[in-house]
């Protein structure tokens, strides 16, 4: 009867030890998982996009220059964006920069909590190389004959870095000499690359910004049309656009051959009694020498249907224009 019991007793035993290792085992087997699935990183990736925007049944960018239906620039540009797109551009400019610093903070973060790994696991190395070592005479001799080669290495290293620090004095003063007769250089030949333009001399590379001012007229404007003629072989348009007033209604394309023209219509009347600036143009100086480019009027009509210029472009009845030219 006893052994009966017995028998009964080790083999509850055996069941139980036997389920305690299966649990144990699919336990381990769950972390290992997790760890598996928090050591995956996930890579981000930025996509940019052009915005655009519809203004007078045209789509323009954030620049106002008009595209065509591939999103390609054509040339022309809308005089200015309405004040509701400006205040978007505005949100979403400050939306990505909030953005963007965030990713920064998240991403130098990141950085420091790699740097203080690494810090850790040095000094577990040397902590680990520290309690591996024997502390014989002979590593400490090897180690005294160590020292006495790192100080001969460095009175080497102190005697190069004397070299070096002339070696840079002498080149801080060549390179000054060689500044300075580069100015001077520049000095000699700004004559001999200067473009005479509007009365002022410009150096090639320069950009030359154009302001046509319109005034005097004795009452609104209702229409008006035209162009300005440049010679490009001196200059080279870099970017045009109407101005105050004359925005309103109005077009301009300078993505012509040598022209710039423009035209705009508006029945509330553009308002010229005073000096205003009509359009402005951005020129690159090409090569040296002497050039005038002129605004030629074909259209200028007021309210009352009074006409500002003549058949052959002439301004007439006391409007005038002035012409502005400066360096950006």
């Amino acid at each position: 009867m006893r052994n009966k019991k017995s028998k009964l007793f080790f083999n509850i035993s055996m069941v139980a030890l036997l389920a305690s290792a299966i649990v144990t085992a699919s336990v381990m087997t769950g972390c290992s998982s997790d760890n598996k699935d928090n050591s995956k990183e996930t890579g981000v990736v930025h996509e940019t996009e052009v915005a655009t925007y519809e203004v007078n049944g045209v789509v323009v960018d954030g620049d106002g220059n008009i595209l065509d239906k591939d999103g390609k620039k054509t040339g022309e540009t809308v005089p200015s964006l309405p004040e509701e797109i400006k205040n978007k551009q505005n949100s979403e400019k400050s939306a990505s920069g909030n953005s963007s610093s965030g990713n920064s903070s998240s991403a130098s973060g990141t950085g420091k909590d790699k740097a203080s790994s690494k810090a850790s696991s040095g000094g577990s190395a040397s902590s680990n190389s520290k309690s591996s070592g024997t502390g014989s005479q002979s590593s400490q001799s090897k180690a005294s004959s160590n020292n006495q080669t790192s100080g001969g290495s460095s009175s080497k290293a102190s005697s190069s870095a004397g070299k070096s620090g002339n070696n840079n004095s002498s080149g801080k003063q060549s390179s000054q000499g060689s500044s300075k007769s580069q100015s001077s250089s520049k000095k000699s030949s700004a004559s001999g690359n200067a473009l005479a333009i509007g009365n002022k001399k410009f150096s090639v590379g320069d950009t030359v910004v154009c302001t046509y001012n319109l005034q005097n007229a004795s009452e609104k404007l209702l229409n008006y049309q035209g162009f300005i003629k440049y010679d490009g072989s001196y200059l080279k348009v870099k970017s045009a656009k109407l101005e105050g007033s004359a925005s309103s209604g109005g077009l301009l394309n300078y993505d012509l051959n040598q022209e710039i023209r423009f035209n705009g219509s508006n029945l509330n009347g553009y308002n010229y009694t005073k000096s205003k600036a009509f359009v402005t143009v951005e020129y690159e100086v090409l090569k040296a020498g002497r050039t005038a480019p002129k605004i030629n009027w074909e259209v200028i009509t007021g309210l009352s249907e009074k006409k500002y210029c003549d058949d052959n472009g002439n301004l007439i009845n006391g409007i005038t224009v002035t012409t502005n030219y400066s360096a950006q």
